[in-house]
């Protein structure tokens, strides 16, 4: 599990009690610019050439029946797209619902989504 899947939720969570949406919203825009200046670089060196003969859909499934492993990575990376997901997507609806300090609420539930990946990555 990476830092940056904990610790940025987190932190958007308190500066979204802190300073409210639309300052967070512009220091998030603000982070892609370095990206918007490596990305051209690092497109400029690459090689376009592409292998005759790229792996195929059948031999990756071969792959992931072959070792439980991967097919237990698959399967739990799924559900928590298909369960956490639509969660995440609905704070900010949830939120607005309880018509006080949506701003503050936000960020709490943002930032229990953090404690929560900590928790599942402890057990």
């Amino acid at each position: 599990m990476s830092v940056s899947r904990i610790a940025g939720p987190a932190l958007g969570g308190v500066l979204l009690a802190a300073i409210g949406i639309p300052p967070v919203f512009l220091i998030a825009a603000f982070c892609y610019l370095p990206l918007l200046t490596v990305v051209p670089i690092l497109a400029v060196g690459a090689d376009d050439q592409r292998p005759a003969h790229g792996p195929r859909l059948r031999d990756a499934a071969r792959f992931f029946r072959q070792l439980a492993i991967l097919r237990w990575a698959l399967l739990t990376a799924a559900l928590a797209e298909l369960i956490a997901l639509p969660l995440v997507q609905m704070m900010p609806a949830v939120t607005e619902s309880l018509n006080r300090d949506a701003a503050d609420r936000l960020g709490i539930l943002v930032a229990c989504v953090a404690v929560g990946s900590v928790v599942q990555g402890c057990c």
